[in-house]
């Protein structure tokens, strides 16, 4: 597999390289089981203490995947509403070798991000989407059969 993945955001139209070893291995082993269970479930995941949810599902050998921040209440953390009947805000498709060298390559919409009426809540999505993409295209990229 080619280490580096593309990374672009449509609605910023920017493009970013990330190489693998951006991701701390551990990252990469506690989260693909969480993927898989998104994907053998077909429901909503929470990506344990991190506040983010996931739901994922496998389209033409590609990861389709859609993220959504919970709020915090107290010491738990409870969306207001199922995460899934809200409109995700973060969504992203993974394809294994997209780009024309082959290189796998991640597409990435962050509106829902914008739609988000807690300021706070707003702060902490938009500063951690980035990664969170990019370790979730890694764990699956790294996990599942070329």
């Amino acid at each position: 597999m080619n280490a580096v993945l593309i990374h672009r955001i449509l609605e910023a139209e920017s493009v970013r390289f990330s190489p693998k070893s951006e991701v701390d291995p551990q990252v990469l082993i506690w989260l693909y089981p969480l993927i898989a269970e998104g994907l053998a479930t077909g429901e909503c995941v929470p990506l344990m203490e991190s506040g983010w949810w996931l739901r994922a599902e496998t389209v033409s050998g590609r990861l389709q995947a859609s993220l959504w921040l919970s709020r915090r209440v107290g010491e738990s953390q409870l969306p207001v509403v199922p995460a899934s009947a809200l409109p995700p805000h973060v969504t992203l498709t993974v394809t294994r070798s997209g780009s024309p060298e082959g290189r796998p390559v991640m597409e990435a919409s962050i509106a829902g991000i914008a739609a988000l009426d807690d300021t706070d809540l707003l702060e902490q999505a938009a500063g951690e989407a980035g990664d969170l993409e990019r370790c979730v295209a890694w764990a699956w990229l790294s996990h599942t059969p070329q």
